[in-house]
């Protein structure tokens, strides 16, 4: 999935311990509708599909709780309904969203972003003959998340199918797209046997 605004510790320093808010997620996302944020959600059709709260001690007076949110796009121009996640930062002491205006910009431009490098994914031959072979037949799940290689950002994205409902084998295709330029790097078609045996076909 995409990932938005968590912050991230240091490399090679220990997170601090973990602090379980008195609140629970149900109770955060309410909240989180009724603000700028939620707004952009429900103007955006975006619906939140799974929400997950992590706390942890900074200190004695001082707790940070991140809410984050499994986020399903409206249907795109063929058809696949998108799973991102995007991370917001609460008032540990209450639950509330911090900075309700600063993140609902901040979500404003990061569905820009993801809409944008959807358009392109959905242009590509390889991604339209994809979603021909399988729409209709068998429920396509497609998710992008976030990446930076050599501090370059770009989108991953990963569309599976299921042969079966039994069995979770199937067929996914994988790559990744730069937003900034037309570099489209490590297409490749996976294959998964009943057994678990996964084969990959380089496309790119």
């Amino acid at each position: 999935m995409v990932l938005g605004d968590n912050n991230q510790f240091a490399f090679g320093k220990q997170p601090p311990p973990p602090y379980i808010p008195p609140y629970s997620e149900d109770f955060v996302v309410k909240r989180l509708m009724q603000t700028a944020y939620g707004k952009v959600l429900k103007d955006n059709k975006v619906k939140v599909v799974a929400a997950t709260l992590s706390g942890y001690n900074i200190s004695p007076n001082a707790k940070q709780v991140i809410l984050d949110l499994g986020l399903q796009l409206a249907r795109s121009p063929l058809g696949i309904r998108y799973l991102i996640a995007h991370g917001v930062l609460l008032d540990w002491k209450t639950g509330d969203i911090r900075d309700a205006d600063e993140a609902a910009q901040n979500l404003l431009e990061f569905l820009n972003s993801v809409a944008n490098a959807i358009a392109r994914a959905e242009m590509l031959p390889e991604v339209k003959e994809f979603v021909r072979q399988h729409q209709g037949k068998r429920k396509i799940e497609a998710e992008i998340w976030s990446v930076a290689t050599n501090a370059i950002d770009c989108y991953r994205f990963a569309y599976t199918v299921s042969f079966s409902k039994k069995n979770d084998a199937g067929e996914g295709l994988n790559f990744e797209i730069y937003p900034k330029d037309e570099k489209v790097e490590d297409m490749y078609k996976v294959y998964v046997s009943k057994d678990g045996e996964r084969k990959e076909v380089q496309l790119r």
